[in-house]
């Protein structure tokens, strides 16, 4: 297979339909005829990160929800709403730079917001790993430069999460609620890095 080829989904025999299906419509959105290969594959990479999470997102804010932290249930719905808002926007006007940042800047800054309002790193059972996605995605879609920016804006939001974290009150949550979210937060980013790379 060639560089600038797409990767045939069809060969690797364990895409289930659904998933190819899902590819194939992520692989029009905003698609521009004259785009190269690798142009094609930075705008697949990004609609299937901003959307493919969508699931995600939309049931950590309902379980957040309903566990009594509704500030933190926010981020992940703002994330809900706003990513299908962005992506039918990108699909219209083909910006990718102002789509990529748009869901770069989500990506770091509602984990970040959720580790905030739960309590800090422990309380809040290292959520801030999502926003680890920003710089990670960053380096598949975009030049070196963005993606320097982007890291240095995750180790920031470090280094602001640990000065604040004695001065937060985190929300009570069951401990058994925080060791299986500590589960479910390292175990789905693991799964979305494997899947976009």
């Amino acid at each position: 297979m060639g560089r600038d080829e797409a990767p045939d989904i069809g060969r690797f025999g364990r895409a289930t339909a659904a998933s190819a299906k899902l590819v194939t419509l992520a692989a029009r959105v905003g698609a521009d005829p004259l785009e190269s290969g690798d142009a094609a594959l930075q705008r697949l990479v990004m609609v299937l990160m901003a959307v493919g999470v969508l699931p995600l997102t939309i049931l950590w804010s309902v379980v957040y929800f309903a566990a009594g932290a509704p500030l933190a249930a926010a981020a992940p719905a703002v994330y809900s709403v706003a990513t299908p808002i962005n992506t039918a926007l990108f699909a219209w006007t083909r910006n990718l730079r102002l789509y990529r940042f748009i869901q770069l800047l989500m990506t770091l800054v509602l984990p970040w917001l959720v580790t905030m309002s739960l309590g800090g790193f422990r309380n809040s059972s290292a959520v801030i790993i999502w926003a680890a996605l920003c710089p990670l995605v960053s380096l598949l879609v975009e030049d070196l430069r963005q993606t320097l920016l982007w890291i240095v804006g995750f180790l920031l939001l470090l280094i602001v999460s640990a000065v604040l974290e004695p001065s937060l009150k985190p929300p009570e949550l069951p401990e058994a609620f925080v060791t299986w979210f500590f589960v479910l937060n390292l175990g789905a980013v693991i799964a979305v890095v494997f899947v976009l790379l």
